[in-house]
């Protein structure tokens, strides 16, 4: 048996709860008046663990909403939020809970991201860093990626960039423009043909 020693209310709708063998537990005040749950308690370790398990299920769904309610988020975003304060079985059940509710769809991002305005200009190597770093998995990068055309958007951003060139030398042009489309992502052929070729024209 578990004896409970101490409720305390915290914000957020929170309690923290101290058990005879000092162990401590934060959960949902909506628990606590479910299971009426009061100090001195006594509660069997089986029922005990049932309480917590629901109310933490519950804590991580409230966690993860509020998460995703401030920006459209990936999986690995919100497993990475969760990790601060929650176990790996809480997290795997927000994370369920959440794809079914259609909050969360990693290749619906990935293919709405190659489509923003944020990937113009951007190269395949850009777009698979950018990914890496929101954790999104190998196969929905290589289907977003496939259709991400390198010579399209070198082309357009090296046309908005050589605008601002036309004071410089021809040479001093062509390097700065390569230097650009490098920092980009695209690779050292692609930077030297647009380069040449958009330099000669303008």
């Amino acid at each position: 048996m578990t004896i409970i020693n101490s409720i305390e209310k915290l914000r957020n709708g929170k309690v923290r709860i101290v058990f005879n063998s000092d162990s401590i537990v934060e959960l949902l005040m909506d628990s606590i008046l479910e299971y009426n749950i009061i100090e001195g308690l006594s509660i069997t370790n089986k029922k005990w663990d049932e309480i917590c398990k629901a109310s933490r299920n519950r804590l991580a769904i409230r966690e993860a909403l509020k998460f995703l309610a401030q920006k459209r988020r990936t999986t690995g975003e919100l497993e990475e939020c969760l990790q601060k304060s929650f176990s790996n079985a809480e997290i795997f059940y927000a994370l369920e809970r959440m794809r079914d509710l259609k909050y969360l769809d990693d290749e619906s991002w990935a293919f709405d991201y190659q489509k923003s305005y944020k990937a113009r200009g951007k190269s395949k190597k850009y777009l698979a860093n950018e990914f890496k770093k929101k954790n999104i998995p190998t196969d929905i990068q290589k289907k977003t990626l496939d259709i991400h055309d390198d010579e399209v958007e070198a082309l357009w951003i090296a046309h908005r960039k050589v605008k601002s060139l036309n004071n410089l030398p021809i040479n001093k042009q062509k390097v700065k423009l390569h230097t650009y489309l490098q920092r980009r992502g695209f690779n050292n052929e692609l930077v030297t043909s647009i380069a040449h070729q958009l330099i000669n024209e303008n």
